[in-house]
């Protein structure tokens, strides 16, 4: 099972850089064009797969194993 907690800790400064990158290019309400980019190719890099919705919409779907 993945420690949620500890990835994002050991992953912090990168996090905190995506903030940083969407906080100085800000964009209008139902215009994120970049930013939705930005979330897609960050989500596809880490394996998860995307569902675009709306205009500016992405959804990440994390999928897990059935239990028995």
């Amino acid at each position: 099972m993945i420690d949620w907690m500890k990835e994002a800790e050991e992953n912090e400064r990168e996090i905190i850089a995506w903030r940083r990158e969407f906080h100085e290019r800000p964009e209008l309400g139902n215009k994120e064009y970049r930013t939705t980019e930005t979330i897609t190719r960050i989500l596809e890099s880490l394996g998860i797969e995307t569902r675009k919705v709306l205009k500016t919409g992405v959804i990440g779907i994390l999928r897990g194993a059935a239990e028995s």
